[in-house]
């Protein structure tokens, strides 16, 4: 497997500090904390800004042009998304635009350790933000800018990418797990062409947790796009476990694109499974074999 995030425009602290000294001189740089980092971003904190930073030629104006549609999502949807702050242009010798955002507490799934009861209690809120995420008006201005991508021929593709993962864990203790994944996604679902706004990219690394186990709020909209609403609602089998399904579609409503989002969740699953096998990522690799368990069930 291929190197992950290897950046085309590293991103240092000097370039984090040139932003902050444009956009906020009173905070100190001393206080710059690497987060993590994505295939798009690296991500920096300076007390309650959480920095983003692309690192790919592909992304250097990505999170600057959700700047407009995650306000609007902010004021609309019931649990805390990244507000943004500012955009910063680029500085020095990278050539991205970096996007500020207030902070937001709390850890990934992998990092907390949820119980399939905090799961259960987080269904209605991801119900109910997918219900209200997925049903907005597309004719409103401020989405007039969010790309339509239905992506056709995707499932097949995932299917492909799926035996693709379950030969990449042949020799782990996953393998099995692997295998019957593969196996399940075979049977390619029929793609649809009633489309949505959606996330895009909405998986259990995109959800962050209080110290409670409650959902405290939904990262990283750079795939937001007008979509297949199968896209995030794979959170259902990938995430969520069989008894805490009725309780998000109580919250959600009719259920819809069942087999695609399982289809999906699959994929997910795989793919995060295979990089975290690959990286040592322990605590990713059991949240990760985890939710291809419940897709399965």
């Amino acid at each position: 497997m291929s190197t992950p995030w290897t950046p085309d425009h590293p991103v240092e602290r000097r370039h984090l500090a040139a932003v902050l000294r444009a956009h906020r001189p009173g905070l100190p740089t001393d206080a710059l904390t690497p987060v993590g980092v994505g295939w798009d971003h690296a991500v920096w904190r300076c007390g309650d800004l959480v920095l983003r930073y692309p690192h790919q030629a592909c992304s250097l104006d990505l999170a600057a042009r959700r700047v407009g549609p995650l306000t609007a999502l902010a004021q609309a949807l019931p649990v805390p998304v990244p507000e943004p702050l500012f955009v910063a242009d680029p500085v020095l010798d990278h050539p991205g635009c970096c996007v500020a955002y207030r902070h937001l507490p709390g850890q990934m799934p992998a990092s907390c350790a949820l119980s399939r009861g905090d799961r259960v209690r987080a269904a209605p809120s991801l119900g109910a933000v997918l219900r209200v995420l997925h049903s907005q008006d597309l004719q409103d201005d401020v989405w007039k800018g969010v790309s339509t991508d239905a992506r056709p021929g995707e499932l097949s593709l995932r299917a492909q990418n799926g035996r693709a993962r379950a030969a990449q864990l042949t020799e782990t203790p996953y393998a099995e797990l692997a295998r019957r994944a593969a196996d399940r996604m075979a049977d390619v679902p029929t793609e649809t062409t009633d489309l949505c706004l959606v996330h895009g990219d909405l998986h259990g690394g995109q959800l962050l947790f209080d110290d409670t186990g409650t959902l405290s709020g939904v990262i990283d909209w750079d795939e937001l796009r007008i979509g297949d609403p199968a896209a995030d609602l794979l959170l259902v089998y990938g995430f969520l476990p069989p008894e805490a399904r009725p309780v998000f579609w109580a919250a959600y409503g009719a259920p819809t694109g069942e087999a695609r989002a399982r289809h999906m969740a699959l994929s997910v699953g795989l793919a995060i499974l295979a990089q975290a096998v690959h990286a040592g990522d322990e605590a990713l690799v059991t949240e990760a074999a985890l939710g291809v368990g419940f897709a399965l069930g």
